[in-house]
C-alpha cells in the first residue's frame, strides 16, 4: 500500500500542511462555513473557500482548549478531514502518517485531541514534535552540526524559547501568549484609539504593513472597518506608532526570556551561544525591524526565519528518523 508523509501545523487561525516530496501544498485559515438547515448543520466550505463565501461563519478552535465542546470538535474533524483529502487525492487508499507540530510542554490531554482529530481524517499514525526542534531542522541543522543556538518561535498560543543542539532541547521555557493575544492587543489599540472595529482582512493589513519595532519609524496608512459607535462602514488612517505602543511589551517580554533562559545556562553553553546567537521563528516573527529591536534587548547575534522553516523541518523529520530519534 502506498504511503503518504504529511507535516501539520494546526492552528486555530491557519493550518499548513508539508507533503513529502511536494513541499506545502496547502496553508488555509482554520474556518469552516455552516448553514442552517431545518434537519441541523450542513457544512458547506472549509479552509479560504469559507473565508471567500459571504454567509455566517464559525472560527473553529480545534486544540488550543483542553476540553473543547462536541460542536468545535464536529467542525475542527470536518476541516482537518476535507484537508487532508484534499492533499492526498491523488492516492486516495494510500496509508497516511502525519506529524503536527506542538509547543514545548504541551500536556497529554492536548496530543487526545489531535490524534482524535487525525484518526476522523484517515491518518493512521500521529507523531508529534515541538515548534523549536523543526525550527532547529529547517533551519538547516543536522545531525553532523556540532551548534548550539537558541530559538524563539511565536506560534499561535504560546512562545518557545529554547537552547537546542544536535542531541535535542537541552533547556527551554514556554511563554503563555502568541500571535493571537499580539493581534488581539493590535485590534484594541485601533479600537480605543480610532473607535473602528477592524476587520480580519484589515488586521491582517495592519500588521503585514504597520506592526513595525521602530519607535523612531512613523508610517500611516487608511484601513477600512465599522464605526465602533454607529456600525457604519468607516475607515481611519493609522499610524505605525500606535501599534508598536500595542505590541512592544510582548517582544520585550519575549527579549526578557531570552535573557534569563541564557543566564541560567552553564559558562560553556553561554559562551556558544554569544557566537552562535538567536533565530527568531514562526509566524510572530514576521514583524519589521525585530532583529534591530531585540539587538537593543540582547547580547547575542539575532537571526529571523521566514515561518516555511518551521514546516520544511518538520517534513525533514517525518522521513529522517534517525534524525527525529536523536532530537526527540
Amino acid at each position: 500500500m502506498a504511503k503518504i508523509n504529511l507535516s501539520i501545523d494546526l492552528t486555530p487561525a491557519n493550518t499548513t500542511i508539508y507533503r513529502e516530496g511536494k513541499g506545502i501544498v496547502l496553508d488555509e485559515p482554520s474556518r469552516v462555513l455552516c448553514q442552517n438547515e431545518y434537519d441541523g448543520v450542513r457544512i458547506v466550505a472549509c479552509g479560504a473557500e469559507a473565508v471567500k463565501t459571504q454567509m455566517d461563519q464559525f472560527l473553529i478552535y480545534p486544540i488550543t482548549k483542553e476540553g473543547v465542546d462536541s460542536s468545535e470538535q464536529f467542525y475542527a474533524r470536518q476541516m482537518l478531514k476535507t484537508f487532508v483529502s484534499k492533499v492526498t487525492m491523488d492516492k486516495p487508499n494510500a496509508n497516511i502518517s502525519a506529524f503536527f507540530l506542538v509547543s514545548c510542554g504541551v500536556s497529554a490531554n492536548f496530543k487526545k485531541h489531535i490524534t482524535s482529530l487525525a484518526y476522523y481524517a484517515g491518518i493512521s499514525e500521529v507523531k508529534f514534535v515541538p515548534y523549536p526542534i523543526a525550527d532547529y531542522v529547517g533551519c538547516g541543522m543536522s545531525l553532523d552540526d556540532l551548534n548550539t543556538i537558541l530559538i524563539v518561535d511565536i506560534n499561535h498560543d504560546n512562545t518557545d524559547v529554547a537552547v537546542v543542539n544536535q542531541a535535542g532541547i537541552v533547556d527551554a521555557v514556554s511563554i503563555n501568549f502568541g500571535t493571537q493575544i499580539i493581534d488581539q492587543a493590535i485590534f484594541d489599540k485601533v479600537r480605543y484609539r480610532y473607535g473602528l472595529n477592524l476587520k480580519n482582512e484589515s488586521l491582517a493589513g495592519v500588521k503585514s504593513n504597520l506592526a513595525i519595532l521602530a519607535p523612531n519609524m512613523s508610517m500611516t496608512l487608511p484601513f477600512d472597518g465599522e464605526d465602533i459607535n454607529s456600525k457604519l462602514p468607516k475607515t481611519c488612517k493609522i499610524c505605525s506608532l500606535d501599534i508598536f505602543d500595542a505590541i512592544k511589551d510582548y517582544y520585550n517580554l519575549i527579549a526578557s526570556a531570552v535573557n534569563q533562559l541564557t543566564a541560567r545556562q552553564s559558562p560553556d553553553i553561554q559562551e556558544v551561544l554569544a557566537l552562535q546567537g538567536v533565530i527568531f521563528c514562526g509566524r510572530g516573527s514576521n514583524v519589521a525591524s525585530l532583529r534591530e529591536y531585540m539587538l537593543t534587548y540582547i547580547n547575542m547575534p539575532i537571526f529571523v526565519a521566514n515561518y516555511e522553516c518551521t514546516v520544511v523541518g518538520l517534513g525533514k523529520l517525518a522521513v529522517n528518523k534517525k534524525l527525529l530519534k536523536k532530537l526527540s
